[in-house]
């Protein structure tokens, strides 16, 4: 188990040091060529060390105009890997809707894939509701399908109404009024907390599974230049005549 944990703490280290010579290199280059590539070699890291948020930003640093239109296609591929990868959700979506409007993707699957988003719609809950549901004692928890904080809020604020409502009933007006206020006061704001975060983790669980049929068709193969129709493999495009060396073993 240790040697496990020792093993994946090296591999982030060394994932973080060839990401800072790959920074420094794209730093000390004038070839927009080099600086592109070492953008895609830094991304790559990134992306293989689990930072894909990271790798989108990264890579969404390079700019369209110096590219061609095979290298868009390859830029597209990679933006939408990391995009769905990291949940950027958002993003992803309005990526995908790019690369179908400028014809990024083969015909056949750009058709297949506006079809599917056109027929199909992502589940998804209003944080606002989850919110105001909160006023009732786990209501919103559960409209946000947070079962266990539910039950929970649900005992727990009814037996503060309860016994509220039972000393009110009694004549005990002040001790209902600043014991219940005060109990209410520490546990609704909690779990109006925890069911608008409920609602935002489901939101974003149905959005990947809604994109995830999208997500998979895409691979390299389907990402192609809309001028060639050549597939885009490889990472030398972004060289003039070869292949930018590994930043890390320059």
């Amino acid at each position: 188990m240790g040697s496990a944990i020792n093993s994946s703490a090296d591999v982030g280290i060394d994932a973080v040091l060839k990401a800072a010579m790959c920074e420094l290199d794209v730093w000390n280059t004038d070839s927009r060529v080099e600086k592109n590539a070492l953008l895609i070699e830094k991304a790559e890291i990134l992306s293989d060390a689990g930072e894909n948020e990271r790798a989108y930003n990264t890579i969404c640093r390079i700019p369209l105009f110096s590219l061609s239109s095979l290298q868009r296609s390859e830029l597209t591929y990679k933006k939408l890997q990391y995009a769905y990868s990291a949940g950027l959700f958002s993003d992803f979506a309005a990526l995908l809707d790019e690369a179908i409007v400028t014809e990024t993707l083969r015909e056949d699957d750009r058709n297949a894939i506006s079809e599917y988003l056109s027929t199909h719609k992502a589940a998804q809950k209003s944080e606002d509701w989850a919110m105001i549901l909160s006023v009732l004692p786990g209501v919103g928890n559960a409209y946000s399908a947070d079962w266990a904080n539910a039950a929970r809020y649900f005992f727990t604020e009814g037996a503060i109404i309860a016994l509220g409502v039972g000393a009110f009933s009694s004549g005990l007006y002040l001790s209902t009024f600043m014991g219940g206020g005060m109990l209410l006061y520490k546990t609704l704001p909690q779990s109006t907390s925890l069911a608008v975060n409920a609602c935002k983790a489901y939101n974003a669980e149905q959005l990947r599974i809604f994109y995830e049929p999208v997500y998979n068709s895409l691979s390299q193969a389907t990402i192609v230049s809309s001028t060639s129709g050549a597939m885009v493999s490889s990472i030398s495009l972004y060289s003039e005549t070869s292949p930018v060396s590994q930043c890390w073993n320059k």
